[in-house]
């Protein structure tokens, strides 16, 4: 028996597991220096084995030119992504619209912005859970061991 695309769907959120928050961010709070959250590497690996699985592809694209925002705090850029399902088997579609946005002091900011959508539209279509909340995870005693991480991430160029 086929399965239409609304059934894999469903199938597939029925199998994804809760996504465990990888990535450290630093916090304006000074109370909260820190935060967890998930990256899209975390993501893909929990749903591209089963997009592969049951014959599906997700695909961008963006129907209007991004903006980008520029202010004394740096320059943040918004996208609109329709992101597109298809079934391989049937051809069936379905289309989601999922914002993005992202700032960057290296230029980066449009890449970051469609990551984002990237992240959240599987977030979205495949009804993902994350683990612990972000304020929860992260203790005192993790503040240097994160920064000192974070540092070495912004020295080798990684966002």
């Amino acid at each position: 028996m086929k399965l239409t695309l609304s059934q894999k769907i469903f199938a597939i959120t029925q199998k994804c597991s809760t996504i465990e928050r990888k990535g450290v961010g630093e916090s304006s709070d000074p109370n909260k220096p820190l935060y967890s959250y998930v990256k899209i590497e975390d993501v893909l690996d929990v749903v591209n084995p089963l997009l592969k699985r049951y014959k599906l592809i997700l695909q961008g694209s963006v129907p209007k030119e991004p903006i980008t925002h520029v202010s004394k705090f740096g320059a943040v850029t918004e996208t609109l992504v329709e992101w597109t399902l298809t079934d391989v088997d049937s051809g069936e579609t379905k289309v989601y619209r999922v914002p993005g946005a992202g700032s960057d002091e290296a230029g980066k900011g449009i890449y970051r912005s469609l990551t984002g959508s990237r992240k959240y539209a599987m977030v979205l279509i495949f009804n993902l859970k994350f683990g612990d909340e972000p304020e929860e995870v992260q203790r005192a005693t993790d503040v240097p061991e994160a920064r000192a991480k974070k540092e070495e991430r912004n020295a080798n160029g990684e966002s």
